[in-house]
């Protein structure tokens, strides 16, 4: 609880009602006020609680009066770390934020603005109060919004907490203190809400790499940061905490290109996502500050018969593109469509998507690697049936670019499959392009899953809920899809049409969606 930063009045004006949707230091997620209500001590003539949670700036709530005057946001689910009030004009001159179930303080301020963002880290409640104290007229409040956050974002001036810290970093990098500002509690190395300075810089700053923080100096204490930085998923896939064990175990490993054993970048991650233990995978912010690819077929280019299929080198295997160069067929799309969709398009070879054991994190932050051609299965299964099982996964920030377009190709490249009745996974801000078939499916009765945020681009099969009509198991399949993009760009217009296929397609199972565009 606890301190707050102002948005610079222009950038609320032009983004106001996008805040909710791509942002990058600071991730704030959907805007959960949208899916509840409002109600509060009195209303204006021609005005409504309602607009004051309706997502639209031009529209306001107005009391009869310039003080204690009060508007609440209701029934929006629950937990939440993040509040933004928007004001139209600068009226508003003392304010509280009161947890209603309780009676209690989070926050209070001098002043709102355009746009006011108080950070108050992970509290829940049923519904919040924004107590106008005074102003100098009858305030007007286009909006409301509530986030759980990813990242953290403090700056203090004229707040007052009963906790937290005297001294904070904005979400734009810059710090201030303020004299009107106090706490009665909390470090003054640590922002509000339990979130560190310390933390809020590991998370966001592309200078300071993962093992690098002297405040964070354990695996448990980083993996712990990345995953409060991260928040949780909503709905089914709730549960989800990836590879953060809050018992204590979690461990830590950083993908290098210089790795001390030797080796490939491809073998690290499968050797990490192997086994049950707690392990959350990042990537080395500064080996991996420019574009990288990774291929995890690779690991099968010693195979002799991935070989001949290519009639090449295992050098040539791993690099593709020495295959294209010395056979003829250029760099670009040509070279992608034969190496992978022609002589590795034969279900007989050894390739398959690696498989993601329970209680592993893929977090792909602060990285600009990507994925070529295929990605990973969660849980295993064999002619319908489950053969492994994994729960409590995440996957998050990841690049996932395909090599065109070959349906019921026989190495079944998908990038992320949900299977074998798998189970808490979340899905998070990933990007899908071009893949071979689909973007992440569902199928063998996986359940409690959550794919949110991510951003599908000329992907022609995007999602299967089901693999069979037939397969009861898929009666357990349960999912919740919010704030997908699936986007078809101009060029590929005519061959995949307005919006691609399987956006999902559901056999059996339940699924919740909202906020899908198309």
């Amino acid at each position: 609880m606890k301190t707050y930063t102002k948005i610079p009045a222009v950038l609320g004006a032009l983004f106001g009602g996008l805040m909710s949707v791509w942002t990058s230091a600071q991730d704030l997620g959907p805007n959960l006020a949208l899916s509840g209500g409002a109600d509060g001590s009195s209303k204006a003539s021609g005005t409504s609680y309602g607009n004051a949670v309706d997502g639209n700036l031009q529209t306001y709530w107005q009391p009869r009066s310039s003080s204690g005057e009060r508007i609440s946001a209701k029934k929006f689910g629950g937990s939440f770390n993040t509040v933004i009030i928007r004001e139209i004009g600068n009226a508003v001159q003392g304010w509280r934020l009161l947890n209603h179930d309780t009676g209690a303080e989070l926050a209070s301020g001098n002043g709102i603005g355009s746009a006011m963002q108080v950070y108050l880290g992970n509290v829940s409640m049923n519904k919040i109060d924004l107590m106008i104290d005074s102003a100098t007229s009858a305030p007007r409040i286009a909006e409301f919004e509530i986030y759980n956050a990813s990242g953290g974002s403090s700056s203090s001036s004229g707040s007052s907490s009963s906790g937290g810290s005297s001294s904070s970093s904005s979400s734009g990098g810059s710090s201030s203190s303020s004299s009107s500002s106090s706490s009665s509690g909390g470090s003054s190395s640590s922002s509000s809400g339990g979130i560190s300075n310390a933390c809020y810089t590991l998370a966001t700053d592309p200078n300071v790499n993962w093992r690098d923080s002297s405040e964070l100096d354990t695996d448990q204490k980083i993996v712990k940061c990345l995953s409060d930085t991260l928040g949780r998923a909503l709905g089914y896939g709730e549960n989800a905490l990836g590879g953060y064990d809050p018992g204590g175990s979690s461990k830590l490993t950083v993908i290098t290109k210089n790795d001390p054993q030797g080796r490939s970048v491809e073998q690290q991650i499968l050797d990490a996502i192997s086994g049950d233990t707690h392990n959350w995978i990042v990537f080395d912010k500064f080996d991996f500050a420019q574009e990288t690819e990774i291929a995890m077929y690779r690991t099968h280019c010693g195979d002799a018969s991935v070989q001949a299929a290519i009639d090449g080198t295992q050098a040539q295997c791993i690099d593709y593109r020495q295959w294209c160069a010395a056979k003829g067929y250029g760099s670009g799309q040509s070279c992608l469509d034969e190496f992978f969709n022609e002589r590795l398009n034969d279900k007989n070879l050894p390739i398959r998507n690696p498989v993601i054991g329970s209680n592993k994190t893929i977090d792909g932050r602060l990285s600009k690697a990507y994925f070529r051609f295929s990605g990973f299965a969660i849980g295993k299964d064999s002619s319908g049936q489950p053969t492994q099982t994994a729960e409590n996964v995440i996957l998050t920030h990841l690049d996932f670019r395909g090599a065109g377009h070959t349906e019921d190709h026989g190495l079944d490249p998908d990038m992320i499959r949900s299977t074998g009745a798998s189970h808490d996974i979340w899905i998070h801000k990933n990007t899908f392009d071009t893949t071979g078939d689909s973007a992440f499916d569902v199928k063998v009765g996986a359940y409690d899953i959550t794919m949110s945020f991510n951003r599908l681009v000329n992907v022609k099969r995007a999602t299967l809920h089901g693999s069979s009509d037939s397969r009861t198991i898929n009666e357990q399949i349960t999912t919740t899809m919010h704030h997908n993009a699936f986007v078809t760009t101009d060029d590929h217009y005519s061959t995949l049409g307005n919006t691609l296929r399987r956006v999902p397609l559901i056999r059996r199972g339940t699924s919740h969606m909202f906020k899908i565009c198309s």
